[in-house]
């Protein structure tokens, strides 16, 4: 196509063909390629059709523009929560039932899939507890049992308190402590309750719901915590390697100091008998003491642990000789004060006798990993740990004798595993009832089927 223009005189800024710059650049332009022209012209159609076909499909779902960044994730989760109620509609193992203080309807069970497999024991659980923004995270780090009630106190690492209803899954808060809570440790006889946060410790009252006392002599970051419940006094496990005593309950609190381990103190635990207690660190130290106030007295010791080493007034210490490095994560002790349990952080147990605590009955691997907890029944028959593998196991532990002249056995048998992932607090309900925290801070409890061998260990 070829524009023509009237034939004038030339001035400056025309060229010698009569036509100026702008009129030559429109002339190059028209003259272009008719195909080059309709090709532009289709692409400029087609983004303008992809454009209001993106406005339309966002106008049908319901999203604005600046909701498109969050689109396909919100697509996603909603998603995933149908895959997995179709997933557990399919499986009855696990029940979830709603927490009566969110919903009124606390009787609705619903079926819920919390990774166990079908073959695995009856899972409930207790609640369904909202996700909220927290500053703290809600892992249980703590179960214990209420003060004459067959209720169940729950701590969580955001510093609440809950009192559970475990017939109902009713649940109230008792109290809230507004700071990052590292360890519990509680006092069923005196109905006291005591919360570390770093060096501080609290104690709170559970039948007042008030704090009683603070302790903030400790000069290190506290580690572990439990009660001697005759003597009213508190253990205390330190970073710095060293066990504090503290006498909470006399008028002036007194606080004793027990130097004894060349690394953390991880687990303490006190003789049912008073008078002793124990303790392990990261490196695998494990010592039994002999309180200041006891040390004068050897005969009130002779029965528990005969020895010269803990008959003479400069000695209140007894390290045991262990095999290997493994570090202890948590120390148990049965009921009637014989046998002590090692829990250690390589996913293995040790049996020790208290009496001389020279001689190692029994070891045993149970776990794949750290062992995240472990709780014994009430009479010390009924072992359960909760490892990092994501099971949870229930031994049976007995004293084997074959003859008078021979010294006696003890031995770990499994009863079951159920595959349950997260957890990080147990406590035993009975022989036959598990209760377990978990770290995103919901409260499971499940059934533990009899079998002969919890039956033989009740009669």
């Amino acid at each position: 196509m070829t524009i023509h223009k009237a034939s004038t005189p030339e001035s400056p800024g025309q060229s010698q063909t009569g036509l100026s710059i702008k009129d030559k650049l429109t002339s190059t332009e028209l003259t272009a390629d008719p195909w080059v022209l309709q090709s532009h012209r289709c692409l400029r159609a087609l983004l303008i059709i992809r454009l209001i076909t993106a406005l339309v499909v966002l106008s049908l779902s319901g999203c604005s523009i600046a909701d498109t960044t969050v689109f396909p994730k919100a697509l996603d989760s909603k998603s995933d929560s149908v895959a997995q109620q179709a997933k557990a509609s399919q499986s009855s193992s696990v029940i979830t039932l709603e927490d009566s203080s969110n919903n009124a309807n606390s009787g609705l069970i619903q079926s819920g899939n919390d990774n166990i497999p079908p073959s695995s024991r009856a899972v409930t659980e207790v609640n369904k507890a909202k996700q909220k923004s927290v500053p703290y995270p809600l892992e249980m780090i703590g179960l214990f049992p209420y003060p004459g009630d067959s209720g169940l106190l729950s701590l969580s690492r955001n510093g609440k308190l809950w009192k559970w209803d475990l017939s109902t899954g009713a649940r109230r808060e008792v109290f809230e402590l507004k700071n990052y809570v590292e360890v519990g440790a509680y006092n069923r006889k005196a109905g006291i309750l005591a919360l570390s946060t770093g060096s501080d410790v609290y104690l709170l009252n559970i039948n007042r719901h008030a704090l009683i006392n603070k302790l903030s002599a400790v000069p290190a970051r506290i580690t572990t915590m439990a009660f001697q419940e005759r003597e009213q006094t508190l253990l205390i496990g330190a970073a710095d390697g060293r066990i504090y005593r503290w006498h909470y309950n006399t008028g002036r609190s007194r606080l004793e100091r027990y130097i004894g381990h060349s690394s953390i103190v991880s687990a303490v635990v006190a003789h049912p008998y008073g008078k002793l207690f124990f303790s392990g660190d990261w490196d695998g130290g494990l010592n039994a003491w002999v309180a200041y106030e006891y040390r004068e007295q050897p005969d009130l010791l002779s029965e528990l642990i005969p020895g010269s080493q803990l008959q003479t007034e400069l000695t209140t210490r007894v390290r045991a000789r262990r095999r290997g490095d493994a570090g202890i994560e948590k120390l148990l002790i049965t009921p009637n004060g014989e046998v002590l349990f090692v829990i250690l952080q390589d996913g293995g147990i040790e049996l020790w006798e208290v009496r001389g605590f020279s001689r190692r009955l029994y070891e045993k691997q149970v776990h794949r990993g750290m062992i995240y907890d472990a709780a014994l029944s009430s009479d010390g028959s009924v072992l359960v740990t909760a490892g990092r593998d994501g099971f949870i196991r229930v031994w049976s532990y007995r004293k084997v004798k074959k003859g008078i002249s021979q010294p006696a056995k003890y031995v770990l048998k499994k009863l079951n595993e159920i595959r349950l992932e997260n957890v990080s607090a147990l406590i035993l309900s009975g022989k036959h009832t598990l209760i377990a925290g978990t770290k995103n801070g919901r409260l499971l409890s499940v059934d533990l089927p009899r079998s002969r061998e919890t039956e033989r260990l009740e009669d």
